[in-house]
């Protein structure tokens, strides 16, 4: 989806953890990577936080630990957004 609709994007949702071959800090990095339009991207893990210049360098914007509250995801999203 990202690859076709990339411009239509206008904030990620990660987890740091996925299933696969990429995690979210590789994708938080194809993202930055691509040439154009450039989403927010906000992070979600159990984990602690990556240092915060690892974050800045990959334009992570925001980073939200596990366990959350929908209503304080929401808010964050509408913030990034508006």
């Amino acid at each position: 989806y990202w690859r076709a609709h990339a411009d239509e994007v206008d904030i990620v949702l990660t987890d740091m953890r996925m299933p696969g071959t990429i995690d979210g800090v590789g994708f938080a990095r194809a993202v930055r990577g691509r040439v154009g339009h450039q989403p927010s991207i906000v992070m979600i893990s159990g984990f602690d936080p990556p240092p915060r210049q690892m974050l800045e360098q990959l334009g992570i914007t925001e980073f939200v630990s596990k366990p959350f509250r929908i209503s304080e995801l929401s808010r964050l999203c509408a913030s990034k957004l508006s």
